[in-house]
């Protein structure tokens, strides 16, 4: 085989493996790496997202840990609360945005943000993808407003 058919059957063999990896787990030696996508969450930036990567997260924790994938694409979602040995990966051109309703942010009867993690270790968020939280949709950008507080004199919370 000369070298630019070593090289075609090289890219070959990558991208069938890639095409057949896309939506399945694939083992990493006692952990596994599953895509978001596997659970039905879809990266159109207008399903909410959030019942699915949650599922994504439990599914790969009750395993003893690895990665959650986010492919590209914009993943609209509420609370995701993180466990031990999760790491949270964010594929180039991903984006995790937060919802825009607040009722999106409940976690046990309690309102956190759009991660959350308690009582756990090993925990990372990597990847060279985006977290929006999507502050803006909890602004009001068209005044400002005072605050009595003395550490914070200018808010446009709304």
């Amino acid at each position: 085989m000369e070298r630019g058919d070593k090289a075609l059957a090289l890219i070959c063999t990558f991208i069938i493996l890639v095409l057949a990896c896309r939506n399945s787990t694939i083992a990493q030696g006692n952990f596994i790496l599953l895509p978001v996508t596997s659970f039905g969450a879809v990266g159109d930036g207008h399903t909410l997202n959030t019942v699915s990567i949650q599922r994504t997260i439990d599914s790969v924790a009750s395993t003893g840990g690895g990665t959650v994938l986010i492919p590209p694409g914009t993943f609209l979602s509420g609370t995701l609360q993180l466990r031990s040995n999760i790491n949270l990966h964010l594929a180039k051109g991903a984006v995790l945005r937060g919802s825009s309703d607040v009722k999106d942010y409940l976690l046990q009867g309690r309102r956190v943000g759009l991660l959350f993690t308690q009582d756990a270790e090993n925990v990372a968020i990597t990847g060279q993808g985006t977290i929006d939280g999507n502050g803006d949709a909890f602004m009001d950008l068209t005044r400002p407003k005072h605050l009595e507080n003395a550490d914070v004199q200018w808010t446009r919370q709304k």
